[in-house]
């Protein structure tokens, strides 16, 4: 008798068979779900930005915004795009992934916003951030700073970590695959 199939697992192979993977369309809808969540914020930030110029109103609004996936995430396996299109995030065990997993499964968004972080904080230190009043001279004082060619690299990660899902088996992101995670259809 051959010992692969005295080692073979027959209750993870039907696990592994009933479960849903969450495909591509899925899970950019919920992203765009997501991103829906974020007008309201998203606005502040331009009124702040353009009007009040308040660096602490902005470091608040850009630590919402990096704390939203992790946290959901870990402690519900889904952020709101995710729940209202019914996907969950499981460790490779299928049970709820941990902070850890958290964390690195949201890196290429966190370096995005730590970036952007970085970005505000230098902006609101100069001289001229004052003046601004259109985003015309936001976009030029931005481009300033080298921010652009950073964040699209980090875009380009990031497109291209989401864009494995479509031809991966089990329709993992490059994201999914470092945290040892799947989405899958709750």
């Amino acid at each position: 008798m051959h010992e692969d199939i005295l080692d073979f697992n027959y209750e993870d192979d039907y696990q592994e068979r009933s479960i849903q993977y969450a495909g591509f369309w899925t899970r950019v809808g919920a992203s765009l779900v997501d991103a829906l969540v974020f007008i309201p914020l998203s606005i502040l930030s331009v009124y702040n930005t353009l009007s009040i110029k308040s660096l602490l109103f902005e470091l608040v609004i850009l630590i919402i915004y990096v704390g939203y996936k992790p946290l959901l995430e870990y402690n519900y396996g889904a952020t709101l795009g995710k729940m209202a299109v019914r996907i969950k995030v499981i460790d490779i065990a299928g049970g709820p992934i941990d902070a850890q997993q958290a964390i690195i499964r949201n890196i290429p968004y966190l370096l995005a916003a730590s970036l952007s972080m970085i970005t505000t904080i230098a902006l609101h230190f100069r001289t001229s951030f004052d003046e601004v009043d259109s985003f015309a001279e936001y976009n030029r004082l931005m481009e300033q700073t080298g921010y652009p060619l950073i964040s699209a690299l980090v875009n380009c990660f990031l497109f291209i970590s989401c864009l494995v899902v479509a031809f991966h088996k089990k329709r993992q992101a490059l994201h999914d695959m470092m945290a040892q995670t799947y989405c899958i259809d709750a």
